[in-house]
């Protein structure tokens, strides 16, 4: 029977992670090995079963009949904390039956060989790791990565899908600078949607992880796993956090898993509602992480990091405990929630790029306004801020709610999350027309006043914030869900600016959310419906035999 070994087991020690070809081809007949993995479903271990088989052939086809291990990583959800995992927040994610999977052979020598089933998409590459770490400093990743050598690498790279695997094998290699990886054969396939915001890249850097580790025999704990597959993607050129490599790893059948972060650590599991099941509605937009997308999504970090450093400098006795933004909280500052809405309402709307020189430290200055272009735009600091307290305050303590069984509840904060991101609204008679939550001097001091009044609507989980990385398509997407009997909330997956919508419904109300899906959005596009229902599966991991 085949079962999942991790990272940090002994699996490049054990025969049973590590087969020729041809016996990995002979154990997969069917997909009855892999029903574990996929939580007894049985249409997603068919088809992990028939695409492992296909990359079986093609890697004996260019490799030979050598010893091979077979790495996988699921695509994620995260269905509470979005943008929030670089500033310390919660992430509550779920893995769903699509996936990355590498079949991955070791070689005696430093040299890297690619090859992925969708050539004409993903071509071959070959590279050496000692090219790939040229110039890095041992202790020094962050300093190495922001270097020009390496910026210039990522810009001249832009959206080749071999970064990720260079990502990965840079940041294990300076992890352990004193044990020389060996090069490997890979090849790849998988049906996570590309730029969808299921974070099919981030499935390429986990599953290339968990291959390296397998064929090296590295001992690697979980939380150093995660963190050093966030980090990686650092080498790419986004500067983002570890929310959606760790709910790969850590994915458990049919739960949501909530990791925590700097430092990291599960801080528990809950139930997925029985009664619902959760639909992934592609908007066949591209969510990309390069170009201009990868620089709007550093200017909202860029936001993060000045509100923190401003509220620092305007609280000087709260300042020690200031150590991430998910620190502004009222039990962590000893302070009462109103006090908290005062902080937020004392920071500046927006300001300009040489505002922001003026009023911060030089060193923040210098290493979040060099993450984007400088004509991206003004830093809407206090709104990115409000949305990053509000979503670190969801997800802190959803959990309870879906272990006492509040699905509406969850559903409702689903929706008020996805309003930080929005950028339009949509009606029957205006149609589309801007939108940005409410975020003004007179608004701001509303809450403070509710807060003080200590009237519930006035609880930081309940606010928007103005993020604004959604899309006017994705924002239709929502409203048409929303519009449904029997959708208890929706919002955009992943970081933004395209990709998937994702809607918790009850189950029987999924016949008629997708027809309203196909009819009031796909379909008026003369776009093809892409609608996935899934449930949680399990996270990555080598199969072993």
């Amino acid at each position: 029977m085949l079962q999942e070994a991790t990272a940090s087991s002994r699996a490049a020690e054990s025969p049973a992670v590590v087969r020729p070809v041809c016996e990995w081809l002979a154990a997969l007949t069917t997909a009855a090995p892999l029903l574990r993995v996929y939580g007894g479903d049985g249409e997603a271990a068919g088809r992990a079963c028939a695409r492992i088989r296909r990359l079986l052939a093609l890697h004996r086809e260019r490799f030979g009949d050598e010893m091979v291990c077979i790495a996988r990583a699921p695509g994620r959800v995260n269905v509470m904390g979005r943008h929030v995992d670089h500033q310390g927040g919660h992430c509550v994610s779920m893995a769903i039956g699509r996936d990355v999977c590498v079949v991955a052979g070791a070689r005696a020598d430093r040299r890297v060989s690619l090859r992925n089933e969708a050539p004409a998409q993903f071509p071959d590459r070959d590279f050496q790791v000692d090219e790939v770490m040229r110039g890095c400093t041992p202790g020094d990743w962050r300093g190495w990565v922001d270097g020009a050598d390496v910026r210039e690498r990522a810009r001249a790279a832009a959206g080749d899908w071999s970064q990720y695997a260079r990502a990965i094998f840079a940041r294990l290699q300076a992890r352990h600078i004193d044990r020389p990886l060996r090069g490997l054969n890979a090849t790849v396939g998988g049906d996570v949607p590309v730029a969808a915001g299921l974070s099919s890249s981030s499935a390429i850097v986990v599953a290339m992880g968990e291959a390296i580790a397998a064929l090296n025999g590295m001992r690697i704990d979980a939380g150093e796993f995660v963190v050093s597959c966030g980090e990686a993607e650092w080498y790419v050129g986004t500067r983002g956090g570890a929310g959606d490599h760790a709910a790969m790893k850590l994915a458990r059948a049919g739960r949501l898993v909530q990791c925590g972060f700097l430092p990291f650590h599960v801080a528990g599991t809950a139930p997925f509602p029985e009664d619902c099941l959760l639909l992934v509605c592609d908007s066949h937009q591209k969510a990309r992480k390069t170009a201009g997308a990868r620089d709007v999504f550093n200017h909202r970090v860029a936001c993060y990091h000045i509100g923190r450093e401003m509220l620092r400098q305007a609280y000087p006795e709260l300042a020690p405990a200031i150590r991430h933004l998910r620190d502004v909280w009222p039990a962590t500052l000893g302070v009462a929630p109103a006090a908290v809405a005062e902080m937020v309402r004392r920071l500046p709307a927006t300001m300009c790029r040489e505002e922001v020189v003026e009023s911060v430290s030089a060193e923040v200055a210098a290493t979040h306004l060099a993450s984007h272009r400088a004509d991206v735009g003004d830093y809407p600091v206090r709104g990115v801020v409000l949305f990053g307290l509000a979503e670190c305050a969801r997800s802190r303590a959803c959990v309870p709610l879906l272990e006492e069984g509040r699905s509406a509840e969850f559903g409702n904060w689903m929706r008020r999350s996805h309003d930080g991101d929005r950028v339009s609204a949509w009606d029957a008679l205006a149609g589309c027309r801007p939108f940005s939550a409410d975020c003004g001097d007179e608004a701001m001091a509303d809450w403070a006043s509710a807060a003080r009044r200590e009237d519930p609507r006035a609880h930081i989980a309940l606010q928007a914030g103005a993020y604004a990385c959604s899309t006017p398509e994705i924002d239709r997407l929502v409203d048409v869900a929303t519009s449904v009997e029997g959708v208890l909330g929706a919002q955009i997956a992943g970081a933004g600016l395209g990709g998937c919508v994702m809607a918790l419904v009850r189950a029987e109300a999924r016949a008629a959310l997708e027809t309203a899906l196909a009819e009031r959005w796909y379909l008026p596009r003369g776009l093809e419906p892409a609608v996935l229902a899934c449930r949680p599966v399990a996270g990555s991991g080598v199969l072993a035999l």
